[in-house]
């Protein structure tokens, strides 16, 4: 992503990572192009695809739509609105994932590159608005990681696996989401603080803060995801008191691991209040001191 590797790599400009790449053409061997796709080469479908791909998007693309537009007297309207202006529109709809999902957005989960998250996205790219989710955790089905995430795709397959058509799905461990989620948002306050000059003891107490609040975070849900995992798993073996048990003491784990985002928030609202000096003043330790005053912290 973001180097000469990536075909459509947006620091050459949006329109070409738009439309403007599929004028360049591959000059690497298709036997080097093809190599870390060893199960694809090997599949006779996929094979006979590429062998027959001009036939077959002329025959599905273009000859079919104008057939069914044949069956209600207007051959050339098929061909024109299911023909033409669907390629033009879906392929435009495909590109904003190269372009504008690279473009506009939020990162919550990855800064290391481009990729970004926007919700309005998802409705014009068939769900592929959550980008930023989808480089992070590639192996994830979904993009959009919430359920009322707009996300075609997740909830297609979805509906095929509950008429045995599709399964084996694979989600990243949300521990491990949250993880990558809290790093994110504790270098955006380590760059705002060197932004800001901030003197070594400064940097030392926010980090040791910052460490301090993300470890009890990460650990309380932790600790709240194996409580009511373990007893989703051991429930039907359980008395009826052993369940109450359990699940009484799920509700106190859940209610720390809130405890402890909502502090983690408190913090990440108290460093945006840290002011951004002149060059003509000095950095204020008691400015920043005095954002981490109260029982919250």
């Amino acid at each position: 992503v973001d180097t000469d590797e990536d075909p459509y790599n947006i620091l050459r400009g949006g329109l070409y990572a738009h439309i403007g790449w599929i004028f360049r053409q591959n000059q690497k061997d298709p036997k080097t192009r093809f190599e870390n796709i060893p199960d694809l080469t090997k599949d006779p479908l996929v094979q006979w695809q590429q062998k027959y791909y001009l036939h077959i998007v002329v025959i599905a693309g273009f000859l079919l739509p104008t057939l069914v537009g044949a069956l209600g007297g207007r051959p050339m309207g098929g061909l024109l609105w299911g023909g033409f202006l669907r390629c033009v529109v879906v392929q435009h709809m495909t590109f904003f994932i190269n372009s504008l999902a690279h473009l506009y957005g939020d990162k919550p989960y990855s800064d290391t590159d481009t990729a970004r998250d926007s919700w309005w996205l998802g409705m014009f790219t068939f769900g592929e608005g959550y980008h930023n989710f989808h480089h992070k955790f590639q192996a994830d089905y979904r993009n959009g990681l919430r359920w009322y995430q707009f996300d075609l795709a997740k909830w297609w397959l979805w509906g095929m696996s509950l008429l045995g058509q599709a399964g084996r799905f694979k989600k990243m461990p949300e521990h491990l989401i949250l993880k990558a989620k809290l790093a994110v948002q504790a270098r955006a306050v380590e760059r705002r603080l060197a932004a800001a000059q901030a003197p070594d003891r400064m940097w030392e107490m926010v980090q040791a803060r910052l460490e301090a609040g993300r470890k009890r975070f990460e650990d309380s849900y932790v600790q709240y995801l194996h409580a009511k995992g373990e007893y989703k798993r051991r429930k039907a073996e359980w008395t009826v008191d052993m369940r109450r048990q359990w699940n009484e003491k799920a509700k106190v784990y859940k209610a720390e691991y809130l405890e402890a985002g909502r502090r983690w928030n408190d913090m990440l609202k108290a460093m945006e209040r840290i002011p951004h000096p002149t060059p003509q003043q000095a950095f204020s330790l008691m400015a920043v001191l005095d954002v981490f005053k109260g029982k919250h912290f």
